[in-house]
């Protein structure tokens, strides 16, 4: 068991190591990531200034301001690069000698992405977390604090499943960037990162909260802040638990049938 682990840290080791190595591209990354959620900033002051609301479905400008910081932190560790990763270990054909490694592959994926976004965007993320906690005048309870926790890690393995079923589709298009941006999008704008979803029509809400989509960004912000019931907590878990299986399920077939292609035309 120790050896199995120490195989594991050492690879994440190297793959942060790797990761370093770009510090113009992790600099550029953490910028755009501002430079985005400032513009989503900006665009709900002014949403606010022409209607002349205080408040709107019972969020005021800084509530506002508080939820789009906290989904900017989010937006940090809650990511994943296992779409980039399959699809440019399949083109250049690396795949094979990967899938050789005494570590499985997938996992070589996960490690990847942990590294990526916990490893390198953490203190980041920590710092918008407080700045939103600032803004919104609140504290942050042992419950709340243990069901962000949970909720992030559950929002981290629901985004990077959605990024391995979009990675095996590399082993038929030669290109997924098209996908992912489509993917991508969509989870934007049903997911909390354009709007809260409270904003949204109520039979909306209804049928999205069955989603996994709420789970990735507006259930964990909306917790963090508190602005969603002990109740409503318990259903997110429970229902991002149920989708995390049911992706889980998904990407095992779909491995199961890609890795047979991959060793029948010789990795």
């Amino acid at each position: 068991m120790q050896l199995d682990t120490g195989r594991y840290i050492a690879h994440l080791r190297v793959t942060q190591k790797a990761l370093y190595a770009y510090k113009v591209d992790m600099s550029l990354s953490v910028l755009f990531t501002v430079l985005g959620f400032a513009v989503m900033i900006a665009v709900w002051t002014a949403i606010y200034a022409a209607t002349g609301s205080t408040q709107i479905k019972g969020l005021s400008l800084p509530a506002i301001y508080a939820y789009f910081i906290v989904i900017g932190g989010l937006n940090f560790i809650v990511g994943t690069n296992i779409d980039d990763q399959m699809m440019n270990s399949i083109n250049d054909g690396s795949i094979g000698t990967a899938m050789l490694k005494p570590i499985r592959y997938p996992v070589q994926l996960v490690l990847g992405t942990i590294a990526d976004s916990f490893s390198l965007f953490s203190v980041p993320a920590l710092l918008f977390f407080i700045a939103a906690l600032a803004i919104a005048h609140a504290g942050l309870g042992l419950w709340q604090a243990a069901a962000f926790l949970a909720e992030v890690v559950m929002a981290f393995c629901i985004i990077n499943l959605f990024g391995f079923l979009v990675g095996l589709a590399a082993i038929y298009l030669t290109n997924v960037y098209g996908l992912v941006s489509i993917v991508f999008s969509v989870i934007s704008i049903l997911g909390g990162m354009v709007a809260p979803l409270t904003f949204y029509p109520q039979w909306a809400q209804n049928i999205l909260y069955l989603s996994p989509l709420p789970s990735m960004f507006y259930f964990p912000a909306s917790t963090f802040l508190g602005t969603i019931s002990t109740a409503m907590i318990w259903q997110s878990i429970a229902v991002g638990f149920v989708w995390i299986l049911i992706l889980l399920g998904i990407a095992a077939v779909g491995w199961k049938k890609m890795s047979i292609k991959v060793a029948l035309a010789g990795g």
